[in-house]
């Protein structure tokens, strides 16, 4: 499943078919309320801070590969 809220690209329609075609199934947060995603914003701010923060003090990743696998290490 991929949650996401209500921005125009998420809910477009060559968005959410490439989803389907990635077999994955597309959800959105309910109309104003700002709760539904609270739980991957914080993740994403956690990540970015502790992971991306740290990477950037030693310079940054060099290709997107290794920011990958940072992520999934």
């Amino acid at each position: 499943m991929n949650r996401s809220d209500r921005g125009v690209p998420y809910a477009s329609r060559e968005y959410r078919d490439w989803l389907t075609s990635a077999g994955l199934e597309p959800s959105m947060s309910r109309s104003g309320n700002p709760y539904d995603n609270a739980a991957m914003e914080s993740f994403h701010a956690t990540y970015k801070r502790e992971c991306v923060g740290l990477a950037e003090a030693r310079g940054g990743y060099a290709t997107r590969a290794e920011a990958a696998d940072d992520f999934f290490n």
